[in-house]
């Protein structure tokens, strides 16, 4: 089974929720978030970790929370354990959780914003930004690739030591050691924003349920 959680920032969460939530996870993770001098940072941060441990009980019961259980490999890539793949991804006003127990996973969301699109060439394999630069909308078409090819490499866990501009997307795929990777647009479809999944497996739609979670309460 894979599923698909994701949450919005609000001032109203910011206002009246965030102590509360914020209390209820490990000291370390807080310590991170609050690192963070932006609210919406700190917000988007707080609201990857309900996910998962929203997410979580789905597929497990722990007697504990979780998030007490969070490791991370060499790379940096948090697991909770071998049967349960996990990633997160924030920007903008949204945060996403993508879960699975039998397939790897990885999720990637981009707010569009203006910028200079030749950034991202050295980025691309020679074919994507050749279909770039001829796109109807240059812009849109940078960000798709870009989420795709980060969602890849946030599936594989393996951080910078892959190099985006190593490995192409063709018809919706890549293939990096041997491996097939399937990347699919979110099943939602959120004005302003690029995003993308990549899983090891190929799917249908309707395996990809998107769920909507409100943590705020007033």
């Amino acid at each position: 089974m894979t599923i698909i959680l994701y949450s919005k920032i609000s001032t109203e969460f910011q206002d009246v929720c965030f102590e509360a939530h914020i209390n209820t996870i490990p000291e370390k993770q807080k310590n991170k978030i609050q690192a963070f001098k932006r609210w919406q940072d700190k917000q988007n941060s707080l609201l990857g970790l309900l996910l998962l441990r929203y997410g979580v009980s789905k597929f497990s019961d722990y007697n504990d929370d979780p998030l007490h259980f969070l490791k991370y490999n060499s790379y940096g890539k948090p697991f909770l354990n071998k049967n349960l793949d996990f990633n997160i991804s924030h920007s903008g006003d949204f945060t996403f959780c993508i879960m699975s127990n039998d397939c790897k996973v990885g999720i990637d969301i981009e707010k569009r914003r203006d910028i200079d699109v030749t950034i991202l060439k050295s980025q691309m394999a020679i074919e994507e930004w050749e279909n770039i630069v001829k796109a109807d909308s240059i812009k849109d078409c940078a960000f798709k690739y870009w989420t795709q090819k980060e969602a890849v490499v946030k599936a594989i866990g393996k951080g910078l030591s892959i190099a985006l501009s190593s490995f192409a997307i063709v018809n919706d795929k890549a293939t990096i050691d041997s491996d097939t990777w399937h990347v699919y647009p979110l099943p939602i479809n959120i004005d302003g924003y690029s995003s993308h999944i990549a899983i090891n497996k190929e799917l249908s739609p309707i395996e990809l349920p998107c769920e909507f979670v409100n943590f705020y309460k007033s």
